[in-house]
């Protein structure tokens, strides 16, 4: 996510073309590659139970995002006059993203959801 935001960023500080591709070259490859990871967390981090309601959670964070941010994009475009602004915008908010992970607590990381295991009492067959 981090490489995805700067590939944003530098796309929107660069005045060649060239450093431009690569820049929405990365954001693109990076930000995509990260999906995979990200919708996989419901799984590992909630109860069997609730993996449908976490997977609809993200999703509809995503359909908010996805109706916000055309909207925001404009409006920094329209006050800026380019779309530099808006490709920072982008960046950060992707960078903020990435951010926020590193609030999960690592034990809903560890593919057990938090759940704690009882062990077997000695003798118990």
């Amino acid at each position: 996510m981090v490489l995805g935001a700067f590939g944003w960023i530098v796309a929107a500080l660069s005045t060649n073309q060239v450093v431009q591709l690569l820049g929405l070259t990365a954001a693109g490859v990076f930000s995509m590659a990260v999906w995979s990871l990200f919708f996989t967390m419901p799984s590992a981090v909630l109860p069997r139970r609730a993996h449908a309601v976490g997977i609809a959670f993200m999703n509809t964070i995503g359909m908010c995002g996805a109706a916000t941010f055309p909207l925001i994009i404009g409006v920094l475009r329209d006050r800026t006059g380019g779309f530099a602004g808006s490709m920072i915008f982008v960046g950060l908010a992707i960078l903020a993203g990435a951010g926020l992970m590193l609030f999960v607590p690592k034990f809903l990381l560890t593919g057990d959801g938090g759940r704690v295991s009882v062990p077997a009492r000695a003798g118990a067959e």
